[in-house]
C-alpha cells in the first residue's frame, strides 16, 4: 500500500511539475500525455541508478570470511585512505521504489 502511495505521489508531483514548467516556459513543447510521462521517467530512473550504484563503505565483515582470497581482498580495501574517498548514499529500498515508479511511467508512456 505504501508503494502505491509512493508511486502516485512521485508521478503526480513530477508530471504536475513538468506541466507547470511547460505552461510557464514552453521549453519542451509537449503535445501528448506520453511526453509528460517520458520526462517524468528520466529523473526517476536517474535517481534510482544513483541510489543503487553507490559504493558500500563498510567491508570489515569480509575479514571474517573463510575464503582466503576474500580475506586478502579485504586487507587491500581496508585502508583509511580508500574509505575516506567513498561516501555512502546507497539506499536500495528507495532505489527499488523509484524503479517501480518509473516502470509505471514506462507503462503509461507505452499505453498513452
Amino acid at each position: 500500500m505504501s508503494l502505491l502511495f509512493f508511486v502516485l505521489v512521485v508521478n503526480g508531483v513530477l508530471v504536475g511539475g513538468i506541466f507547470a514548467l511547460e505552461t510557464i516556459t514552453q521549453w519542451y513543447q509537449l503535445q501528448f500525455l506520453s511526453d509528460y510521462f517520458f520526462y517524468a521517467l528520466i529523473p526517476q530512473w536517474a535517481l534510482a541508478l544513483f541510489f543503487s550504484m553507490s559504493p558500500p563503505t563498510s567491508t570489515h565483515h569480509w575479514r571474517h570470511s573463510g575464503n582466503r582470497a576474500t580475506k586478502s581482498a579485504a586487507s587491500l580495501v581496508e585502508s583509511t585512505e580508500t574509505q575516506s574517498v567513498f561516501f555512502n548514499v546507497s539506499d536500495l529500498a528507495l532505489s527499488t521504489k523509484l524503479y517501480v515508479s518509473g516502470g509505471v511511467c514506462l507503462v503509461c508512456l507505452l499505453v498513452f
